[in-house]
């Protein structure tokens, strides 16, 4: 159905927008009728419509719960002005950026970061202001004289997939993977500029850690939201074990859990501890070591040769493992850049062969060689405020190959960056595609299905590792499954593509929604 004129804009001239809303139906009964656009809605007209400039655009409760269509009928403006390409020297938009690549994340990241969600939550149609410069309003993707287009057009062409997508998940349809360009990074870099900025340089993916992280927390724009961790879990034919040293800027967040596999049964310890005392993380990933010295947990971490030895202790537990690192064995470095304030970096490092001993109220149990499996989550960043996020692995063996599962979503969508891979005999193969995860969050015992072009695995869980925390201004809700990954995977070889069996792969799918 086509879209008929609107009433009124922005308040302007405004009196009976129900009467006029009537008389412009009459005329065309066919269209639909934006009686209001962007102030004063008079609850008529077929949308409640929108415009968002000077504040992040969130969809509100009233406007999900109206019974007409919610449109954001006018938002972004930024202004590039290219020179040469201008209708006069006056510049108008509603936040002027002087550099194209800047401009063109910023208008990445408004689709993504505040549109996309609100499509995902029921918004029904958007209007960016707007699609060309008109005289002195510089706010177009395109020059006045239409020479110059001021964005990638195959950028933007992702983006608006992705935004597609968010919409056919929304009315119920199925979801589809979305293919992104990632940039390999073969030589050292700094995470961050000197102002605490996100460098440009460090985007993309590695193989081998090769990013220095100690500018986090430094710069004038470094201070605060900033996220520091270790997360080792280590999976053996009979038990779970996790170990996780985090430094949130206002907190510690530690802990240690354990689960006896066969019996279901397990062991919880959560540390949090004030502004991060007894907390001490490596600015940089292996340049140090990693402890936490409390009452109730200590923890250490180094590095030592063949592999990284994790120690940790409580009253009930007492761990004592390697995860060796085989000679030529890779892992999944990867940057995600929401804003250049806002990003992640992130070393997912599976299949690390571990070895050693858990110890249980007193009760050794061997950490079997051959049979066991360490994964590293490392993360060093500056986070927003709220985050949804998916992240499977799982480390074993299939047809006398180690394989080592590495996917993830939601967190990552619309950056340009994705965490995915897949590690064959300790070689990484990178996927470079937004996957779609299908899974029931109100049942997560069912199978979950994580597919794209190139992956098609189903995860099989056995038990769900729940938690939910609610102090207003920070909470959390988690599901982590521990199941088995069965399916197959595309990696390209010398010889052309070819298709990597999964089979009763041990490890972990997860569902995380935080606040903090």
């Amino acid at each position: 159905m086509p879209i008929g004129g609107s009433g009124f804009n922005e308040g302007w001239g405004q009196f009976d927008a129900e009467e006029v809303t009537t008389r412009i139906r009459a005329l065309d009964p066919t269209r639909l009728v934006d009686a209001t656009s962007g102030w004063h809605d008079q609850e008529t007209g077929d949308m409640i419509s929108r415009h968002v400039y000077f504040r992040p655009y969130r969809l509100s409760w009233r406007d999900r719960d109206d019974p007409r269509a919610c449109v954001l009928s006018e938002y972004g403006g930024y202004s590039h002005r290219v020179t040469g390409h201008t209708w006069s020297d006056k510049e108008f938009g509603y936040r002027r950026i002087a550099d194209q690549g800047v401009f063109q994340r910023a208008f990445l990241d408004l689709q993504q970061r505040q549109v996309r969600p609100a499509v995902e939550a029921g918004l029904a149609a958007f209007v960016y202001t707007q699609l060309s410069d008109v005289e002195s309003e510089t706010n177009g993707l395109i020059t006045y004289d239409r020479r110059v287009l001021k964005v990638d057009e195959q950028e933007v062409r992702r983006s608006n997939e992705r935004l597609r997508a968010s919409y056919d998940v929304a009315l119920g349809r199925a979801g589809r993977p979305i293919p992104v360009t990632e940039r390999e990074i073969t030589a050292p870099v700094s995470l961050t500029l000197p102002s605490g900025h996100l460098n440009p340089d460090a985007v993309g993916f590695t193989r081998t850690p090769l990013l220095t992280t100690d500018g986090i927390g430094r710069g004038r724009v470094g201070k605060g939201r900033n996220k520091r961790w270790e997360y080792w879990a280590v999976t053996t034919p009979s038990h779970v074990v996790a170990v996780v040293v985090s430094d949130i800027d206002y907190a510690g967040v530690n802990g240690l859990w354990v689960l006896d596999r066969a019996s279901g049964t397990p062991i919880n310890l959560d540390v949090i501890t004030p502004f991060g005392a007894g907390v001490h993380l490596p600015g940089t990933l292996g340049q140090g070591l990693t402890t936490l010295d409390s009452k109730a947990l200590k923890v250490q971490i180094e590095e030592v040769p063949g592999g990284t030895r994790l120690r940790a202790r409580s009253e009930r537990v007492e761990v004592d493992v390697v995860a060796h690192r085989p000679e030529g064995h890779e892992c999944l470095g990867v940057v995600v850049p929401w804003t250049e304030r806002l990003f992640q970096y992130t070393v997912k490092d599976v299949a690390r062969p571990a070895s050693g001993s858990i110890r249980i109220d007193g009760v050794e149990h061997r950490v079997p060689e051959g049979e066991s499996w360490a994964t590293l989550d490392h993360g060093r960043g500056r986070w927003p405020h709220r985050m949804h996020w998916n992240w499977g692995a799982g480390s074993g063996r299939t047809d006398g190959r180690v394989i080592g599962v590495q996917v993830g979503g939601k967190w990552t969508d619309g950056t340009g960056s994705v965490e995915n891979a897949l590690v064959v005999d300790g070689t990484l193969h990178k996927l470079s595609e937004e996957l779609v995860w299908e899974y029931d969050v109100e049942q997560p015992l069912l199978p979950w299905r994580i597919t794209g072009e190139g992956v098609d695995l189903i995860f099989t869980p056995e038990y769900d590792k729940h938690s939910e925390t609610d102090l207003k201004l920070i909470s959390s809700r988690t599901h982590q499954c521990f199941g088995t990954w069965t399916g197959r995977v595309r990696i390209a070889t010398a010889d052309g593509d070819e298709w990597i069996p999964v089979a009763d792969v041990f490890g972990w799918a997860e569902d995380v929604r935080q606040r903090w």
